[in-house]
């Protein structure tokens, strides 16, 4: 097995990454959930653009070459297509098993968006912009950006599987059976980085995902 010669460096900026998003999502994020008014919330998304701004230094980094002019379009649509089926027979087998037509996140999601206009506002930030580039930074680039391609598969798959299912229990559910859909999300998510090792291509297909869902949930769909 061989791993990037900067390694100690880029597991000690992958130790500060989880400790910034780990105080956003479980501290400051759920503070600003329960006082949401206009300054609270643009205090919090001025919190959630430097989180992404430090992830993304981290990032660069490990990535110095890393571009953004090589997104394939094409591809994002292909890999979201992937992922779309991939939920839907996970969702299935969800409903099959419980009976819930909806996760217990997505139910939460809904719930925010129905209190207030401002927590609104934030929770459609969040699901359509913050999460997609923090959870992507964090759970496949700064990650797996770790390894180069002659990294032995066994440990690759290993790390690809172990953060797939913390990302799936990040996502607070009631059922493992809802935990499964967010660890194929990531499984494809994961897929999606290995093939081309472009986290804006990942951030594109988490992207389209958050928004195209959180529309049809803020329409009943």
């Amino acid at each position: 097995m061989q791993i990037k010669v900067n390694s100690w460096r880029s597991w000690l900026d992958y130790g500060l990454a989880i400790v910034l998003f780990s105080l956003s999502v479980f501290w400051f994020t759920p503070i600003a959930e329960q006082k949401a008014s206009p300054m609270i919330v643009i205090a919090w998304a001025l919190v959630e653009i430097a989180l992404c701004s430090v992830l993304l230094f981290l990032y660069y980094r490990q990535q110095p070459k890393a571009q953004f002019s090589t997104i394939n379009l094409w591809f994002i649509v292909r890999q979201y297509v992937v992922l779309i089926v991939v939920i839907f027979i996970l969702s299935m087998i969800h409903t099959h098993l419980t009976s819930e037509t909806n996760t217990t996140n997505n139910t939460n999601i809904t719930s925010m968006i129905q209190q207030s206009s401002w927590l609104a506002i934030m929770t459609g930030l969040q699901t359509s912009l913050f999460a997609p580039i923090t959870e992507e930074l964090l759970f496949r680039g700064l990650l797996l950006s770790n390894f180069n391609k002659k990294t032995q598969k066994p440990l690759y798959l290993t790390i690809i599987v172990g953060s797939s299912l913390l990302f799936g229990l990040l996502h607070a559910n009631t059922s493992f059976s809802g935990n499964m859909i967010y660890i194929g999300m990531a499984l494809v998510l994961c897929w999606t980085y290995a093939k081309h090792e472009n986290i804006y291509e990942n951030i594109g297909v988490h992207m389209l995902n958050n928004i195209i869902s959180l529309v049809a949930m803020s329409l009943g769909l």
